[in-house]
């Protein structure tokens, strides 16, 4: 990619690993998810005809750690976009997808965190036909499970945890061109940010962009794997390659103009890494992470600013975790 989005950074690598013990305990607040919320629409038209039959649709839990598993359905069968992360979750998506009486042909995946393939091979029994495609980095992703992610969340769900993380049989790449159920999506990998690769996929006849956890909606975002500035560059980087994108389809979230979302969420990990480089500078940092004190001042500030928000993981205390992992990040890029 021009804008050298796609490059690994590795630099973050070591410090992931000790939030994965934290958060062992703490995913398993994620089997209170037990809602579904069940939206569809007609996808929204560009200026030039596009066919009108295409419906875009959303399942989602409600509360900490709800995430979104999208489908785009046509008469002649349907796309989804994301797996869940708890068998559960992904048995109640399936079966909101089997509703639509449409063979579905392929599912997508942006990124390799559990939330978004838990239930990827549940998907693959359910609808044997299936080709499960991803970008190569987010393929080998799923493969290492090198922040031990997979692990935590085995541990965590315990009995409602998938008994695989399946992996991806097709590989996408940059700047494809993708067609499936005549439904056409461009595929654009976008490296190291939010997760250590994220794809985003784009329906050119709409301007639907489903970006995974590049772009959220109101919600308090990952930060753990330390790579915000990079994220920034990916959110500054959308409008000005994609300007024809539209509506933007969050791993988390509702749906909305491309343009809110994504100054939503460049505005928020700004005022965020804001608040961390204040506490930095004044001194409460101990080499690894904040003091106490400036942990809570952060959280105090993002909730004041920000309020109501839930956490994309239902992880007690995220925001004070978030404000370690930006606090590392940004004293590492000081050296």
């Amino acid at each position: 990619m021009a804008d050298g989005l796609t490059g690994r950074s590795g630099k973050v690598r070591a410090t992931i690993v000790l939030g994965v013990t934290a958060i062992v305990m703490l995913i398993a607040l994620a089997t209170q998810w037990r809602h579904s919320a069940n939206d569809s629409q007609p996808a929204r038209p560009s200026a030039s005809a596009v066919p009108l039959d295409i419906v875009i649709g959303r399942f989602s839990v409600h509360g900490p750690g709800s995430v979104n598993t999208w489908w785009i359905s046509t008469p002649q069968g349907a796309v989804v976009i994301d797996a869940q992360r708890d068998v559960q979750s992904a048995r109640a998506a399936i079966e909101q997808i089997r509703s639509l009486n449409r063979p579905v042909e392929a599912l997508l995946i942006t990124h390799a965190h559990p939330d978004h393939i838990g239930g990827i091979e549940l998907f693959k029994q359910a609808f044997p036909n299936l080709r499960v495609y991803a970008s190569q980095a987010t393929i080998d992703g799923v493969r290492t499970d090198a922040a031990g992610w997979q692990q935590a969340t085995r541990r965590a769900l315990q009995q409602d945890a998938p008994s695989a993380f399946a992996l991806p049989d097709r590989v996408l790449a940059n700047e494809q061109r993708l067609t499936v159920a005549d439904i056409t999506i461009e595929v654009y990998e976008m490296g190291p940010g939010e997760s250590e690769s994220s794809t985003m996929y784009l329906m050119p006849e709409t301007g639907d962009l489903f970006t995974g956890d590049i772009v959220s909606n109101r919600v308090v975002d990952f930060f753990l794997e330390g790579r915000t500035g990079r994220w920034l560059q990916q959110l500054e980087w959308i409008p000005r390659r994609l300007p024809s994108a539209q509506t933007v389809r969050p791993g988390h979230g509702g749906e909305g103009p491309a343009s809110r979302l994504i100054g939503d969420t460049r505005e928020y990990i700004e005022f965020f890494r804001a608040e961390v480089t204040r506490h930095l500078d004044a001194g409460e940092w101990d080499g690894r992470a904040l003091s106490a004190a400036g942990r809570k001042a952060v959280a105090e500030a993002v909730q004041g600013r920000y309020p109501g928000y839930p956490t994309v993981a239902a992880i007690p205390q995220l925001i004070e975790l978030n404000a370690d992992a930006v606090a590392r990040e940004i004293a590492s890029n000081r050296r």
